[in-house]
């Protein structure tokens, strides 16, 4: 009876479910790649005022080849670019799949493999011994998003993050609630199968 429960599609329902913040992971990405273009911008100024770049093109020259540092700076800022845009996209499409459910006894994890499989894990409350939350970082508190550590037992990982959360805080509290009350239900089971059993050991 208890697997049928547990199998029964109108039964068996997500209490809630979260999802990383897209929007946020859009965000933190563009911002990495601004930084590393304005570093890279920043080194390039650097090494014209201090030697010039046309001192790196004279060997190439030599050799036969007529290169414009001009032209391999914008060519490198474009090839730069485009790449960028190809790794937000990459990013859009590994987390646009990825949700969080929470039932009152287990937590499922979907997440995507090379981008279009998804895979999903089941983390029962049993295995879970610790939840607490992360957000630390610069990043984090910018786009204000945090992460959840889920600390196991008993399975082949011994943590799983819940990444890139809004209200962080609120549903690491709530998490803790369910586990708190499965926790609590496990134990009055014990307490009484053991009354149970005291009682037939009477008779």
């Amino acid at each position: 009876m208890e697997s049928v429960i547990q199998n029964n599609p109108l039964i068996d329902k997500p209490v809630r479910v979260v999802r990383p913040n897209l929007l946020k992971i859009f965000f933190r990405n563009m911002i990495i790649i601004i930084v590393a273009v304005l570093l890279f911008i920043g080194l390039l100024l650097y090494i014209q005022v201090q030697i010039g770049l046309d001192s790196f093109s004279a060997p190439l020259l030599e050799l036969g080849f007529q290169i414009d540092a001009a032209q391999v700076i914008v060519y490198t800022i474009l090839i730069i670019v485009f790449g960028s845009a190809l790794l937000l996209l990459g990013n859009y499409l590994a987390n646009k799949s990825v949700r969080y459910e929470f039932y009152d006894g287990k937590v499922k994890v979907y997440e995507t493999q090379v981008l279009v499989i998804i895979t999903s894990k089941v983390i029962s409350f049993d295995n879970i011994i610790k939840i607490n939350y992360v957000n630390n970082g610069l990043m984090n508190k910018i786009l204000d998003y945090g992460d959840i550590s889920i600390t196991l037992s008993g399975t082949g990982n011994s943590e799983q993050l819940l990444k890139y959360l809004d209200n962080v805080v609120a549903n690491t509290e709530y998490f803790q609630q369910l586990l708190g009350k499965f926790n609590a239900m496990k134990q009055y089971r014990v307490v009484e199968e053991q009354k149970i059993q005291n009682i037939v050991s009477r008779f």
